[in-house]
């Protein structure tokens, strides 16, 4: 039984936490991978111990699901928490407005590899690039989405994000959404991370 689209993403994006952070190493857990239905194992993209993504093909097309800050039982969290807080909002080449510091940088750290996983599965009109990302990795995953968009050229179909604090500023969120109509943002109201 395959599950709808946007639940896929939201397991895609539990998978994205299976990279382990000290080594970089892909471990499929028997939940999140197994509901994401990869065609083949995806692929672990990770700079550093604190910024990761997975880049894989199923039966939707391909999926970058951005990885979230990592959890405080991890050795580097606080390295990845004062990430998240470097909130100070950037202009950068290819963006409209200004977005948050630490996201755009977190991005930046892997972007060449993500394209690069990204363009060897092929993306065309039926293999759609889909984008996702929960908590930090939904912050990141906008930012993403636009470059690799807007200065790559692999169109993106569509980006979802789970409980993601806001990735720029007013400028930033018109110029995203004149390209991106229909991204859909998951959130709990109240959250103290979607006040960011």
């Amino acid at each position: 039984m395959s599950l709808p689209l946007n639940c896929t993403l939201l397991c895609a994006s539990g998978a994205a936490y299976d990279i382990n952070p000290a080594t970089g190493q892909y471990t499929a857990d028997p939940v999140f991978s197994k509901a994401v239905a990869y065609s083949a194992t995806p692929t672990p993209i990770s700079a550093d111990t604190i910024n990761a993504c997975l880049v894989g093909q199923n039966a939707n097309g391909i999926i970058i699901a951005f990885r979230g800050t990592l959890p405080p039982t991890e050795p580097d969290s606080l390295m990845d928490w004062l990430q998240d807080l470097f909130v100070e909002p950037v202009a950068f080449k290819g963006l409209p407005g200004e977005v948050h510091e630490g996201f755009l940088d977190a991005v930046n750290a892997i972007l060449p590899q993500v394209v690069s996983a990204v363009s060897s599965l092929k993306p065309s009109a039926t293999n759609p690039v889909y984008v996702t990302g929960h908590s930090k990795g939904g912050g990141m995953a906008p930012i993403a989405a636009y470059l690799i968009q807007q200065s790559v050229g692999i169109p993106i179909k569509q980006t979802v994000t789970f409980a993601a604090p806001k990735s720029g500023d007013q400028g930033f969120q018109t110029g995203y959404q004149s390209v991106f109509k229909n991204h859909i943002r998951y959130e709990n109201y109240g959250d103290l991370v979607l006040l960011c």
